[in-house]
């Protein structure tokens, strides 16, 4: 069996890492794999595979992501038309590929015969476009200009018929693709998984004392779709001297640096990109108002570090919670019609449940523990084995992996 795997980010860095890590973890249980992409970088579980051939191409331009939706555009194609020239020179039996980067490779493999296997790991590319639109005239009073594009809007949809099979990490992201109208028999929901070792607290580091301000953080890019600004207004609505918080990012792009530094004037707030495991440890709740995210791994990283959660239902991660025990999930910004009314809505709930962690300060110790326990079981590498074995019942090309259901 050839496998073919193509990522065009920094295995292990942020979410999309996380997702190619995860996903290349599991296809090493099928035998070896070729890993088309920016090469190995930040391993994030405790092993090495040792049956991966490292096909470096060039990265995608970092610089595309900061620019306007076009320059993206234009990157992740490039990317793409290399990625596919290695995927014709290996001569795989299989491929798995990340949307975006995959078309050229799946036209390839529609072509001669081989079955690729899609990884979405957003909700449909429409749903999060209009999401980016919204949020974008909301804040900014002008057109969109970052991405998708309509014109990457196409490439994956594109890539959505192209594909064998599709998979995304939860039914928030399958609801929205099937509601777009694709078919959902040929979509499959495989949970994620992380190393569990690396977010778990120490004895040397027990759940903050509950006095002062609560403390808050917040993990990921900082851009519109992320929801940072309603969290920010958040605080500022149930008082600022009651809240401290740590961003754990970067802006996504020069509108929202600006709006950033607007909106945080006042408030205690630092931003603090890079590792999050050290904010996660410090933090009392951590908050994901994501407006759309098809996963969302710092819910589970946040509940592996005994952190109970505010999550907006608009991030996959939404269904791992137990509201009320592990966290709460929030209603995230309703839809249409879209008017002032009901702009403000999303901070309004926001601030609710940040007044009721605070109001239940003396249970968030609690509330984080029963939170790490219930990640243990759903987010453990057994999840690795599942993924590994339906991709083999999706491609029909290899013996089932050892230890994997039957």
């Amino acid at each position: 069996m050839a496998l073919a795997l193509i990522y065009g980010a920094p295995l292990g860095v942020g979410g999309l890492g996380m997702q190619a890590a995860t996903a290349l973890r599991s296809l090493t249980l099928l035998g070896e794999v070729s890993a088309i992409g920016p090469g190995p970088q930040a391993w994030p579980f405790a092993d090495q595979p040792s049956n991966v051939q490292w096909v470096t191409t060039t990265p995608l331009d970092d610089r595309a992501r900061l620019l306007k939706g076009r320059a993206r555009y234009r990157s992740d194609r490039e990317f793409g038309q290399r990625a596919s020239e290695h995927v014709r020179a290996l001569s795989p039996t299989c491929c798995y590929g990340f949307t975006q980067i995959s078309l050229e490779s799946a036209a390839y493999c529609r072509d001669n015969g081989v079955p690729f296997i899609l990884d979405n790991p957003n909700g449909h590319i429409r749903n999060l476009r209009s999401v980016c639109q919204r949020e974008f005239w909301r804040w900014c009073s002008t057109p969109f200009a970052g991405s998708p594009t309509e014109a990457m809007v196409r490439r994956v949809e594109e890539e959505y018929s192209l594909a064998t099979r599709i998979r995304v990490s939860s039914n928030f992201s399958k609801d929205t693709m099937v509601q777009a109208g694709v078919p959902a028999e040929k979509i499959e929901v495989l949970p994620q998984f992380l190393n569990l070792g690396r977010f778990r607290r120490s004895s040397e580091q027990p759940f903050p004392t509950p006095t002062g301000p609560l403390r808050v953080c917040f993990v990921g890019s900082l851009d519109l779709r992320k929801g940072f600004l309603y969290l920010l207004r958040a605080i500022r609505k149930i008082g600022s001297h009651n809240v401290t918080l740590r961003l754990v990012g970067n802006t996504g792009d020069p509108w929202c640096k600006r709006l950033l530094a607007r909106e945080a004037k006042g408030l205690d707030v630092k931003i603090m990109p890079g590792d999050p495991v050290p904010s996660c440890h410090w933090a009392e709740v951590c908050v994901t108002p994501s407006l759309e995210d098809g996963f969302g791994f710092v819910v589970a990283e946040a509940m592996a570090s005994s952190v109970p959660v505010i999550v907006s239902d608009q991030c996959g991660a939404a269904e791992w919670v137990q509201h009320g025990t592990t966290g709460w999930v929030v209603p995230s910004r309703s839809e249409p019609p879209v008017d002032w009314h009901v702009q403000v809505r999303q901070e309004d709930l926001l601030a609710q449940y940040l007044q009721l962690a605070l109001d239940n300060r003396p249970r968030l110790a609690e509330m984080g523990q029963a939170a790490l326990q219930a990640v243990s079981h759903r987010a453990n590498e057994q999840n690795a084995s599942l993924l590994a074995n339906w991709f083999y019942l999706s491609t029909m090309m290899a013996p089932a992996p050892s230890g994997s259901p039957s």
